[in-house]
C-alpha cells in the first residue's frame, strides 16, 4: 500500500509540476541565489496539503534561510521549539544535471541536527524539495523557483 501511495504522489507531482509543452517560460537555474516558494506539502504519513501562507527556502551566497511547516514524525525532539524557521550557513553542496531538470543537494547544520535539502528544479520554474532532518521523517514540498 505504501508503494502505491508513493507512486500515486509521484504521478501527481509529475502531472502538476512537470514540464508542460504549452508553457514557454524557462528560467536560468542559479544555484547561488534563489528562493523557492512552497505551494504544497506532502508528508509521509499524512495527506497532501495546500499551503495558505508564504513558506519558502532561500539560498543567498553561502546561507540557507528556511521558513517551512513540518508534518511528520519526530524521532528525537529538540529542546527548543523553533521548528523549521532559521538561517544558517551551508555546510555542503552538490549538483547533478538530469535530462530535463537539475538536482541540487544542500546540507546544513543547526546545533546537533543536520538537514539535507534535495531540490529538483525544472526549466519552467516548478520544483520539488525533499527535506530530510536527522531527527525526523523526510517531508516533500512542491513549489515555484525564482532567481534573485
Amino acid at each position: 500500500m505504501r508503494k502505491f501511495v508513493t507512486i500515486l504522489l509521484f504521478v501527481f507531482s509529475v502531472l502538476a509540476f512537470g514540464q508542460h509543452p504549452s508553457s514557454a517560460k524557462t528560467i536560468d537555474i542559479n544555484t547561488q541565489d534563489f528562493t523557492m516558494t512552497m505551494l504544497y506539502v506532502i508528508p509521509r504519513k499524512f495527506p497532501m496539503k495546500a499551503l495558505m501562507r508564504e513558506f519558502s527556502v532561500s539560498i543567498h551566497n553561502d546561507s540557507l534561510d528556511c521558513y517551512l511547516p513540518y508534518y511528520g514524525e519526530v524521532y528525537q525532539p529538540t529542546l527548543t521549539n523553533e521548528g523549521l524557521n532559521f538561517k544558517v550557513p551551508v555546510a555542503g553542496f552538490a549538483m547533478k544535471e538530469k535530462k530535463k531538470c537539475k538536482h541540487l543537494y544542500y546540507r546544513v547544520r543547526r546545533g546537533f541536527l543536520t538537514y539535507d535539502y534535495h531540490f529538483i528544479v525544472y526549466p519552467d520554474g516548478k520544483g520539488s524539495l525533499i527535506l530530510t532532518p536527522s531527527n525526523a521523517q523526510n517531508c516533500t514540498y512542491e513549489g515555484e523557483w525564482e532567481n534573485h
